[in-house]
């Protein structure tokens, strides 16, 4: 399914670069709501027409299909490699939920609008945060609940781990022919991009929920510290699974990302029982992670208060 996932991916990208995003037919300018540091959803107009494709990306862990766009600004910027933003910059991201596609099953197609989420460049108003403005609205213009300072320095925090790139993650999507060895490997491996550090923690002294789900035997784990923890928040443990896996692997110890509130972690170990090959010189591992998430932006009619995931992966040691 992953492969399908990203089949579909680049096929809609293509086709909203060249149609604009046929599946935003309610424009953001007709919808007026509640505010974000003054912004509401109406504040940036029909942005998936009047704003560049950046790229697209799949959440797996949601299954959330996301574009990206930047306005003017934004795009100068992206297309001459730089990454000093002028005041005025902006980028806007529509998330979609996917559902299979009943004529074309082997595909997944978006089926609904969840969230927009949006980053506005002012050096000297949002200079708490490194001078970007965080935006964040449900599909109908709804607000987070919550304090939006707090929300905007998770925010910030986690854009912080791509701070060689302007504290932007999106880059323009890559259309020149693959290889048969997939796509070239990051010239900026998780260890040198993320500013954390990681200290031991006993098992005994993790919250129940946590410590159930490591394997027998195991009396310590590498538990994650800065900035990046401090502000942590659902949307940003999947993001951090690829430095999570390298520590985990580097320390033959389970790795830990813990909130203050113990719904919400990642947990990533090496799994030694599977024997499932991996591509390449790939390791298998395995995560569970745990996170709530508000119900405006739930993809299902109910929503629980903990969302637990468990599975394996493949990870190409940098």
């Amino acid at each position: 399914m992953r492969g399908a996932a990203t089949l579909c991916a680049a096929l809609f990208a293509l086709v909203i670069c060249c149609m604009g995003c046929n599946g935003c037919n309610r424009a953001p300018s007709e919808r007026p709501g509640p505010s974000m540091h003054g912004y509401t959803l109406a504040s940036f107009g029909d942005f998936t027409h009047d704003w560049r494709l950046v790229t697209a990306r799949y959440r797996q862990d949601i299954g959330e299909q996301r574009f990206t766009y930047a306005n003017a600004a934004a795009m100068k910027v992206l297309a001459q490699g730089g990454t000093h933003y002028p005041d005025g910059a902006m980028f806007g991201k529509v998330g979609f939920i996917v559902e299979e596609d009943k004529i074309f099953p082997s595909s997944l197609v978006p089926s609904g609008s969840r969230r927009y989420q949006f980053m506005v460049r002012d050096e000297q108003r949002f200079k708490d945060t490194n001078g970007w403005g965080y935006v964040i609205f449900s599909s109908i213009g709804a607000t987070l609940p919550g304090d939006p300072g707090q929300t905007s320095q998770a925010c910030a925090a986690c854009h912080r781990i791509v701070g060689e790139q302007g504290y932007v993650f999106s880059q323009p999507m890559k259309l020149e022919p693959a290889t048969d060895e997939g796509a070239p490997r990051d010239p900026h491996p998780p260890s040198e991009r993320v500013a954390v550090t990681f200290t031991d923690r006993d098992v005994a002294r993790l919250p129940p929920n946590v410590a159930r789900l490591l394997p027998a035997g195991v009396a310590r784990v590498r538990a994650l510290q800065g900035e990046v923890r401090d502000h942590l928040f659902s949307g940003t443990l999947n993001e951090l699974r690829p430095v999570l896996t390298e520590e985990a692997l580097a320390k033959g110890l389970p790795a830990l990302v813990l909130a203050d509130d113990p719904i919400d972690f990642e947990l990533v170990w090496q799994d030694a029982a599977d024997n499932a090959p991996c591509p390449r010189k790939g390791v298998r591992a395995r995560y569970a992670i745990s996170g709530k998430s508000p119900k405006a932006f739930a993809p299902l009619p109910v929503q629980s208060e903990s969302l637990l995931r468990e599975g394996s992966f493949c990870f190409e040691r940098t």
